[in-house]
């Protein structure tokens, strides 16, 4: 099979012929694989997630991030936690609202978390939303809108997934139906097909466009709501996000996961038609592992494994190491690494190997694992914290203006959480569920 990778992308298309086949299939849906074992170097490891989580990622954002006065976060930070901007972004208190909420409810039940996921969601239904609904882009540090509706509906889903995880964590169920009632007002959002939004990464725009990153946030929150509230209609919804990941959006000429299409789920014969955000694509996958899980589903789990792989070696610079997150077949790759590509690849690889003991996914999940502690890891005053990109040389810039408060302690959390049900595995057969 032909490898489109940083020496070859311009020219030579990834042409595959995707089957779904698996080579270490035929496990259980969900189950530890009995082939995994949680050896000396993952038990460093998660020794240094522990530490990477709760000695530095969690007291920098309490110090510098949280505001204790208002509620939610403040992201315009820089390596010193110094404060560049106080606009809050409204995703970011959506993301910010799932960790916390996330790390009472799985790692601790610490109050100090409940807290803060507490009043953040406070602040979301006090200062998130105009008159008409419709979620901010961002805000003021009280809450003053500073940029209109977000039209391309992720502050929306970001808060609806952020509050879902606090009902679970706390069982309140006027906090599910909020979080039910945004999902819903933005998924009308995103049919829309006369809506203006913009995605600034792609080479081109048409109304109503549909992105692969819709899908992606579709089954996320889907399958956690799924895990909570039985709902027919929300499990078909999951069925159809999923067949249109992995349908609609799978470009059958080149093997990979194309991010837009138009209105109507067609590909139009245009520039977007050879560009890939194969970051997404990645992440699109383990999510859609976990929902497999949840519906039960031995083929959609296969063809989930293998379309992980497909893109990840379409994805490495096999000459600098990393992962570039997105490249047009005909015009080159977007330059630069993203963290947040690296954290999502671990994700996708650890639950892989959880799931099927592939050695090659534990050792793609080492490799990975080194590069991004390598390339990422910067010093602050407070301490070592997380650059959010590099350079095509993998050097971060020197100074930043805003810092990740998602897709890092996300990767800690779900990392450590795969960890202990490989441990667990060793005794007695475990489930994933993340």
């Amino acid at each position: 099979m032909s490898c489109l990778t940083a020496d070859n992308y311009l020219v030579t298309p990834y042409v595959t012929q995707d089957n779904g086949a698996s080579p270490e299939g035929n496990n259980p849906p969900g189950k530890i694989s009995s082939k995994t074992s949680l050896g000396p170097g993952l038990q460093i490891i998660r020794e240094r997630y522990r530490g990477w989580l709760f000695d530095e990622a969690f007291p920098f954002w309490d110090r510098f991030g949280v505001d204790h006065e208002n509620g939610g976060l403040f992201c315009g930070l820089d390596y010193d936690g110094n404060r560049v901007t106080d606009e809050k972004f409204m995703w970011y208190q959506g993301r910010g609202l799932w960790v916390y909420s996330h790390a009472y409810r799985r790692h601790g039940r610490n109050s100090r978390f409940l807290e803060t996921a507490r009043r953040t969601y406070e602040f979301l239904l006090r200062s998130g939303r105009d008159d008409s609904g419709l979620w901010w882009s961002s805000v003021g540090p009280g809450g003053e809108p500073i940029e209109g509706a977000d039209l391309m509906g992720f502050a929306g889903m970001f808060a609806a997934e952020g509050m879902q995880e606090f009902a679970r964590a706390t069982g309140e169920t006027d906090v599910l139906e909020n979080a039910l009632e945004a999902y819903r007002r933005t998924r009308s959002t995103f049919e829309d097909r006369s809506r203006s939004a913009k995605p600034h990464y792609l080479p081109l725009h048409y109304p109503g466009i549909r992105l692969l990153g819709h899908e992606m946030v579709f089954i996320r929150f889907l399958t956690q709501v799924l895990r909570q509230h039985e709902d027919p209609d929300l499990r078909e919804a999951l069925r159809q996000a999923v067949a249109n990941a992995l349908g609609p959006f799978f470009h059958p000429i080149h093997g990979l996961t194309s991010e837009a299409l138009d209105a109507n789920l067609n590909r139009p014969d245009d520039v977007n038609d050879d560009f890939f955000v194969l970051g997404h694509g990645m992440e699109t996958m383990w999510m859609i592992m976990e929902a497999a899980v949840l519906l039960d589903d031995d083929e959609v789990l296969e063809t989930a494994f293998a379309r992980f792989r497909t893109h990840s070696e379409a994805s490495w610079d096999t000459k600098n190491g990393g992962f570039r997150t997105a490249l047009s077949l005909s015009r080159g790759a977007l330059p630069g690494r993203l963290l947040w590509h690296h954290d999502e690849a671990l994700i996708g690889n650890l639950m892989l190997y959880a799931m099927t003991g592939s050695d090659q996914a534990l050792d793609q999940f080492l490799r990975i694992d080194e590069f991004t502690t390598d390339t990422f890891r910067v010093e602050g005053r407070s301490g070592p914290v997380w650059a959010l990109e590099a350079n095509d040389s993998n050097t971060p810039p020197a100074q930043v203006d805003r810092m990740g408060n998602y897709h890092l302690p996300r990767r800690l959390m779900l990392c450590l959480e795969l960890f202990d049900a490989i441990e667990r595995s060793n005794t007695a057969q475990g489930n994933i569920s993340i």
